[in-house]
């Protein structure tokens, strides 16, 4: 407490004066102040939970939880992250693994974002992949998840890895180490892993990338799996893709639900097949709307068409067509197929009416002024 409230009163004091006067002159200093604020009360965080695992006074809080709604959040978090740099983000989910757990969801979620945020800050440009599998323990109900977050980053040396979980060693900034970009996340994630049953392995080649493997144990509440549309899906589905690798994946993943997707690899053949047929689905990419909208309104087939496109686009930025954000996986396939698909989700948050509360009366408690 007594390390963090100082940093708290830095942070809300920069943004305030961020707030009062955006032509400030003293602008990007004032924003520096705030991004060294924020680093450095990130690593007050790691370096008190740290303390707590060493001493064995840090405890799980161990509740029910929803699966893929904490995998939303993680991709949520993650497809944000990597908006800023040039990297392809692919998640691939087992569709089998139970929907409802028991568990510290809050930590399980906290694992996921450090190693995922470590991968992205590794990497500036490339692929990250995200394998998510499981084992059902049936003699103990409960369920081993299994994940593996591969990047194709500069990965790190001998002796760098040799140091990875050695929290306290020396560290040079001016060897420009890797190491720095994981921090203490890894070793605190690897302690909490253990903490569940669980365990961490790291593999790293230098100039190749680097692969974290880790499992975890929750509990099974109720056994039906994330990905369930409640019903035999027979759906036709349209997917216009530019690359063979890409209709892979697509299939792999429609295969969760039984569906054999069709496909279009150019404007001919995208207008031949609407011609030819009313699809239920149609998804394409982001950077093939332009060449192919005309197609869709020519056809009215807005209302069932998904841009998969990321978190800086909003509603309204492809026609009326609907958005899908990356990365894609049979979680938010699941979605759209089970109806679940909602505007206000996509909507310029900016354009949305402000938090006004004139009534409100606030009451700040501390013991620092």
């Amino acid at each position: 407490h007594e390390l963090r409230t100082p940093m708290n009163a830095i942070i809300g004091m920069t943004e305030m004066l961020a707030g009062e006067d955006k032509t400030n002159s003293k602008a990007d200093e004032t924003a520096t102040i705030n991004g060294a604020a924020y680093s450095l009360l990130t690593l007050i965080n790691d370096v008190l939970t740290y303390s707590k695992i060493e001493s064995g006074n840090l405890q799980l809080s161990p509740e029910q939880y929803n699966f893929s709604g904490l995998i939303k959040n993680v991709l949520n978090t993650a497809g944000r992250s990597t908006e800023k740099r040039k990297i392809d983000f692919f998640a691939d989910i087992a569709p089998d693994i139970p929907s409802v757990l028991y568990g510290d969801d809050s930590i399980i979620q906290q694992i996921y974002e450090y190693i995922l945020l470590g991968a992205i800050n590794n990497t500036d440009t490339g692929r990250i992949m995200m394998d998510i599998t499981d084992t059902v323990e049936s003699e103990k109900n409960r369920v081993r998840i299994i994940t593996r977050i591969s990047d194709t980053g500069e990965g790190l040396s001998d002796s760098e890895y040799k140091s990875l979980f050695n929290s306290f060693d020396t560290y040079d900034s001016r060897t420009d180490s890797g190491i720095k970009k994981y921090g203490l996340e890894l070793t605190i994630c690897r302690e909490l892993l253990k903490m569940m049953d669980g365990d961490m392995k790291v593999e790293s080649i230098q100039g190749v990338g680097t692969a974290v493997t880790f499992e975890f144990c929750s509990f099974i509440i109720e056994k039906d799996p994330i990905v369930y549309t409640g019903y035999p899906v027979k759906k036709d589905v349209l997917i216009y893709v530019a690359y063979d690798n890409m209709r892979k994946r697509w299939n792999s993943l429609m295969e969760n639900f039984g569906i054999f997707p069709e496909f279009a690899s150019s404007y001919a053949s995208f207008d031949i097949k609407l011609r030819e047929k009313q699809y239920d689905f149609i998804m394409i990419q982001d950077y093939a709307y332009e060449d192919i909208s005309g197609l869709i309104d020519l056809y009215r087939a807005a209302d069932n068409t998904y841009v998969v496109t990321g978190y800086s686009h909003v509603f309204g930025e492809f026609g009326k067509c609907r958005i899908m954000r990356r990365p894609v996986s049979c979680v938010n396939i699941c979605d759209i197929l089970n109806g679940k698909w909602d505007r206000k989700d996509y909507e310029d948050k900016d354009k949305t009416e402000a938090f006004f509360a004139p009534d409100a009366r606030v009451l700040v408690v501390d013991d620092n002024m």
